[in-house]
């Protein structure tokens, strides 16, 4: 390529590309000159030469992928079903019933076991209460409320006893 302005009228900073033809003595076509176009060396285009380097991901990658996060879904819905079994929910309607009947409802809603002395059940009054979805501790609560007993819950055992 020459550069434009060696006789004519033609602004200095216009390249004239020698290899297309002419169509006039001083006419050319667009595609004859380039506008302000600096030349460029090859090392200055950097994303042509050093083009990273990407690793594509196999079908067995894939599919381990998919494999974990799988296992990983079952995982998670296993323990919210597991945790929602130990939040057992208790209901009940019982009317002038005395203590000890109240406690085998709730031991077979809940699977605990009582643990008590019958002499500690002597001088109690009967119980009535109706519990819809009640938590363990909300159902004893209610149960020993105005009760000279208290409870306290060992692993699967209730253990009830006097107050002090």
């Amino acid at each position: 390529m020459k550069k434009a302005g060696s006789g004519g009228t033609r602004p200095a900073n216009i390249w004239v590309n020698p290899s297309l033809p002419e169509t006039g003595k001083d006419k050319k076509t667009f595609g004859q000159i380039i506008l302000n176009e600096p030349k460029h060396h090859k090392s200055m285009n950097f994303y042509t030469r050093y083009r990273p380097v990407r690793k594509k991901r196999g079908t067995v990658l894939q599919t381990l992928l998919v494999m974990k996060l799988i296992f990983l879904l079952v995982t998670i819905a296993c323990l919210h079903v597991t945790a929602a079994s130990y939040a057992q929910k208790i209901t009940l309607n019982e009317k002038n019933e005395p203590l000890d009947k109240v406690f085998n409802d709730i031991k077979k809603q809940s699977g605990y076991i009582f643990f008590y002395n019958n002499n500690v059940l002597t001088g109690t009054t009967k119980v009535s209460l109706t519990l819809k979805d009640a938590t363990l501790q909300e159902a004893l609560d209610q149960t020993l409320n105005g009760q000279p007993l208290e409870y306290a819950i060992v692993d699967k055992t209730i253990v009830i006893k006097k107050r002090r």
